[in-house]
Order: C-alpha cells, then sequence, then structure tokens
C-alpha cells in the first residue's frame, strides 16, 4: 500500500503532521493545551489546560464534578487514571448554596 497526496475530496484537507497535538471539541480549549506544551508543560498540564477551559467554553458539557479517565505513561511505567464522580462528597451537599438535605432509602449509602 502505497500513501498518495491527492486529495480525492472537494474540502482540500490535508494530513497535519506535528510533534505535540491537543485535540478537544472546541478550538479554543486545543490552543490552551497547545500553549501549556509550548511553555514547556508536559501532557498532563495541557490535558487540564484545556479541560479548564472547556468548563469556560462548554459550560455544558463538563465541569466540576464530571469524570476524567487517563492512561498515562511516566517514569517507565504505564499509570491509569478513573476520576468517575459518582456522587458529590458527603460534606459538599450542605456548602452549596441552596441545597437541601434529602433522606435516604433504608439499605442505600
Amino acid at each position: 500500500m502505497t500513501f498518495s497526496w491527492d486529495l480525492p475530496y472537494p474540502s482540500q484537507r490535508s494530513p497535519l503532521l506535528a510533534r505535540n497535538v491537543v485535540a478537544t471539541s472546541q478550538p479554543l480549549a486545543a490552543q490552551a493545551g497547545l500553549r501549556m506544551l509550548l511553555k514547556g508543560g508536559n501532557a498532563v498540564d495541557a490535558a487540564v489546560a484545556a479541560a479548564i477551559t472547556l468548563t469556560v467554553v462548554e459550560p455544558t458539557m463538563n465541569g466540576i464534578g464530571g469524570d476524567a479517565f487517563a492512561l498515562v505513561w511516566a517514569e517507565g511505567k504505564l499509570h491509569g487514571l478513573n476520576a468517575r464522580a459518582a456522587r458529590r462528597p458527603r460534606g459538599l451537599r450542605h456548602a452549596l448554596p441552596g441545597a437541601t438535605r434529602c433522606r435516604r432509602k433504608a439499605g442505600t449509602r
């Protein structure tokens, strides 16, 4: 199989090759991640910068209490992160303005 640089589609998009890549659903968030890389940050720094920016530019799609899944290669080891926010912390319920205390059903945590 050989690679062809011919562009068969009307959009005329060409392949983009780069050393560092940040992909998000919003261009400003991707730019924030790339800026972090340009300032000497690593992939985790770029991901955090992009995620923080997404909470501002796409507030209905993510934010505090969202999920975070990552595979990170660091110091010769593969690390997995599953930061799933199944529920808010117990003490946070009363710290939020307008929050009401809710009763739990018997047998639930």
